[in-house]
């Protein structure tokens, strides 16, 4: 998996390509630090480049929420298809973290 960041405004938007599996812990932890660093109110994360995701990646995607939480931020996943959009329907990822279309 691979990522890009950009500031938009109050917000960290990323954008994720490729697998996101256990593979990829150590890349998610940069990024998470990356936005716990960030002076922003919140962090968007693009799913449409990611091809597919596993238990681990969604764990990882929990862990990225948890963090912000803890500075009162607020995350967002947008752009999900596929075996991902089915994935977080699956382990029903919208009752904790905002996905939006």
């Amino acid at each position: 998996m691979d990522y890009a960041s950009k500031q938009e405004g109050t917000t960290l938007a990323f954008s994720l390509t490729g697998k996101l599996s256990f593979a990829d812990s150590e890349t998610m932890k940069k990024a998470i630090e990356e936005a716990r660093e960030a002076s922003c109110t919140g962090c968007s994360i693009d799913l449409a480049g990611l091809t597919s995701i596993d238990s681990s990646g969604l764990g990882m995607l929990l862990m990225f929420n948890d963090a912000l939480k803890e500075q009162e931020k607020n995350l967002a996943l947008h752009g999900a298809v596929g075996q991902v959009h089915k994935m977080l329907e699956i382990a029903k990822l919208s009752q904790i973290i905002t996905i939006n279309p």
